[in-house]
């Protein structure tokens, strides 16, 4: 897998794999409540996609967006793809936690 690659995945689903994996690993992240464990999922995931879209627009793997709109566009685009691949973890736990 090359740097284009990797970041191609972090951009998508690879984004809530390393955040999961960093709160299931990092001592400090593992002691938090689930409430903020998923809220920590879930900008840590749009934080890690959206890096890795501009590195990817940085060094040209993708296409420059052209106009505030099409920046607008591909954020929502990179955002909504990563965290699709975690949308029914996080709804089910918001769920469980709101019953609790």
């Amino acid at each position: 897998m090359g740097l284009e690659q990797a970041l191609a995945w972090l951009s998508t689903i690879g984004a809530g794999i390393i955040v999961y994996f960093l709160l299931e690993n990092i001592a400090a992240l593992v002691s938090l409540p689930p409430v903020w464990k998923r809220v920590i999922a879930i900008f840590g995931t749009a934080a890690i996609a959206v890096i890795a879209f501009l590195l990817e627009v940085r060094w040209e793997f993708v296409a420059l967006p052209l106009g505030e709109k099409a920046w607008v566009e591909a954020l929502f685009a990179i955002m909504y793809g990563a965290l699709s691949a975690i949308w029914n973890q996080l709804l089910h736990g918001f769920a469980k936690l709101s019953k609790e």
